[in-house]
C-alpha cells in the first residue's frame, strides 16, 4: 500500500514571524517522514492505491497534485491536508451530504461582468456547508461512544448536533448566550445538550474543557481540524466536478475551514484556477494577514456577518496565505445588497455571512479584473423564515437598509 504523499504538520496555536510554529521548509531533509511521525498526524484519508477516484480522476493525476501542493505549490509548505484527503471525504460523504445544486442569473452575470456560478451551500443539510466538515470529523474519530464537544455560535453547532444525531451519541455544545435563538433551536432540535457561556473564546473553550472531563466528550473544532477542513473542501470539489473548468474560485473567509480546503480542492482539480477569498470590512483579519504576509488575529469584529467573527487557525492560515490572490473586503451595505438580489433572484433568504462571495464579486473593482470569465462562488447558510431578516426582503425595493442591523440580532 503506498502512503500518502504529504503527512500532516503539527500546526497549534503559537506563531511567529515566519507563519505558525512546525511549518517545514522547502528543502526534503527537513520534512519529518511518515515512521517519524505518530500516526494520528498522518493523513486520515485512504492511501492513494487503495480508493477509487471520482469523477475520472486517475491515481497519477491525485498523486501529482498532492506532490505540487506539498513540495512547493504553495510556498514550501506542507499542509495540513492534501487533496487525496478532500478525495477520501467525498466519498466518505457520499449519501450523507447534498450534492447542492450551482446556480445562475443572467441579471447577475451582467453586473459582474462575466459568468457567474453559485454553489448553493445554503441549501445543505443545516443550511451550511458546516455539515460537510462535521460528518467527515465524526466519522474518523474512531470510538466517538462517549460523545462529541464543540463551541459554537450556531452553524458548526447545528452541524455537529446533526451529525452526533446520525451517529447515535451525545453531542455536548457550547454556545455564547447570545447566540441566535433560531441556532439555538436549531442545536436543540437535534437533541444536543446546550451549555452556555459568556460571549468570548475563552468563556467557550474553558466551558468545552469541563465538559470533555466530565464526559469523556471528544472535541471536534470548528475550524482547525484536518478533517473538517478535507470535509469543506468537499464542496470546491462539487463545484469544478460539476461546472469546470473555472478561471476562478471564491469562498467567505472566517477561521479558514471551508477557504482552506477549497484552495486545495481547486488545486487539485484546476491548478491554474485563481482564488479568491471574501471577507466583511468590520471582520478583515484575514485580508490584512494576507496583505502583510503575517498572521493578524481578529480584534473587536464589527460587523452583520456574524459567522465570519473568528480568526484563522494555525491550520488554515498557512494555505490561505500560500494560495489565494487577493481577498475582497465588503461592507455591510454590500452584503445586504447581495441578499436582495439573491432573494430577487432566487427566492432564497441567504444570511449575511453566506452572501459575502456574491457582494465581493459585484464589487467595481473586483469586476474590473481581466482574464475571469468565469467563477464559482459558494453560498452559504439560509436563514429560517422566521428570522426578522425575512419579512422586510419580500416587501422592500429600491433601499433596503433598514433592517441591516436587524439581521445581526435573530
Amino acid at each position: 500500500m503506498d502512503a500518502p504523499i504529504n503527512p500532516i504538520t503539527p500546526l497549534e496555536k503559537l506563531w511567529s514571524s515566519q507563519g505558525p510554529v512546525g511549518a517545514i521548509p522547502r528543502n526534503n531533509a527537513s520534512r519529518i517522514s511518515r515512521e517519524e511521525m505518530p500516526a494520528s498526524n498522518l493523513h486520515s484519508g485512504s492511501a492513494t492505491s487503495d480508493i477509487s477516484f471520482p469523477r475520472g480522476l486517475s491515481a497519477s493525476t491525485r498523486r501529482r497534485n498532492d506532490e505540487l501542493l506539498s513540495l512547493g505549490g504553495g510556498g514550501g509548505m506542507v499542509y495540513a491536508i492534501g487533496f487525496s484527503d478532500i478525495c477520501s471525504a467525498a466519498e466518505r460523504l457520499d449519501g450523507i451530504v447534498k450534492r447542492t445544486p450551482v446556480v445562475s442569473s443572467p441579471i447577475i452575470d451582467e453586473r459582474a461582468g462575466r459568468r457567474v456560478l453559485m454553489k448553493c451551500e445554503n441549501l445543505q443539510h443545516v443550511g451550511a456547508f458546516k455539515f460537510r466538515g462535521a460528518s467527515n470529523a465524526l466519522a474518523l474519530i474512531g470510538d466517538v461512544s462517549n460523545g462529541v464537544c464543540t463551541h459554537s455560535s450556531g452553524n458548526h453547532a447545528q452541524a455537529v448536533a446533526l451529525a452526533a444525531k446520525l451517529h447515535g451519541v451525545p453531542a455536548y455544545i457550547v454556545m455564547p448566550s447570545n447566540a441566535p435563538k433560531i441556532k439555538v433551536k436549531g442545536v436543540e432540535s437535534h437533541g444536543a445538550k446546550i451549555t452556555f457561556c459568556e460571549p468570548n473564546l475563552e468563556a467557550r473553550e474553558s466551558a468545552a474543557e469541563s465538559l470533555m472531563e466530565n464526559t469523556g466528550a471528544t472535541f471536534v473544532h470548528p475550524f482547525n481540524n484536518e478533517n473538517v477542513m478535507s470535509g469543506q473542501g468537499t464542496a470546491a470539489l462539487e463545484l469544478l466536478q460539476d461546472q469546470g473548468p473555472l478561471d476562478a474560485v471564491m469562498a467567505p473567509i472566517g477561521g479558514g475551514g471551508l477557504m482552506s480546503g477549497t484552495c486545495i480542492a481547486t488545486r487539485g482539480l484546476a491548478p491554474d484556477a485563481r482564488l479568491f477569498g471574501a471577507e466583511p470590512l468590520g471582520a478583515d483579519d484575514a485580508a490584512r494577514s494576507l496583505s502583510s504576509g503575517e498572521y493578524v488575529p481578529q480584534k473587536e469584529p464589527k460587523t452583520i456577518c456574524d459567522g465570519l467573527l473568528t480568526s484563522m487557525g494555525s491550520k488554515t492560515w498557512p494555505i490561505i496565505r500560500d494560495h489565494l490572490e487577493d481577498i475582497v473586503t465588503v461592507s455591510d451595505e454590500e452584503v445586504l445588497e447581495a441578499m436582495v438580489i439573491l432573494h430577487d433572484e432566487f427566492e432564497m433568504v441567504v444570511e449575511p455571512s453566506g452572501a459575502v462571495t456574491l457582494a465581493a464579486i459585484l464589487k467595481e473593482g473586483f469586476v474590473r479584473k481581466e482574464g475571469i470569465d468565469r467563477i464559482g462562488i459558494i453560498l452559504s447558510r439560509d436563514l429560517h423564515p422566521g428570522s426578522r431578516i425575512c419579512s422586510p426582503l419580500h416587501s422592500c425595493s429600491a433601499t433596503r437598509a433598514g433592517f441591516i442591523r436587524a439581521s445581526s440580532l435573530s
